[in-house]
């Protein structure tokens, strides 16, 4: 398993406990924007699926690329067991989804 310098997780906390900030954030989201966004079919079948926030459609195709739409509906780990899908909605589910998008290797 690769070291990632992130601080060591607390098993009792989820992933939003250990948020990078939205500095972090926005950077992550530029370069998948400006690397790998170009509003395909794909992209925006993808789009459509995370309820329009481009910023988190954006992030996970840089991360699954033409995975992302099976990533999307399949439960994860990091995740603590919830689809990506299932986070959406959820103002703290959405930072525990960042984090785990930032912390992916890209493919």
């Amino acid at each position: 398993m690769e070291d990632f310098n992130y601080p060591k997780m607390n098993r009792n906390k989820s992933l939003e406990h250990y948020y990078s900030g939205d500095e972090d954030w926005h950077k992550m989201v530029e370069m998948a924007k400006n690397d790998f966004w170009i509003k395909s079919e794909y992209q925006l079948e993808l789009l459509k699926s995370v309820n329009s926030q481009e910023d988190i459609a954006m992030v996970i195709f840089a991360k699954k690329r033409n995975n992302s739409l099976k990533w999307i509906l399949n439960e994860s780990n990091p995740l603590d067991g919830l689809k990506p899908v299932d986070c959406l909605n959820d103002p703290t589910l959405i930072l525990r989804l960042r984090e785990a998008l930032m912390r992916m290797p890209m493919i």
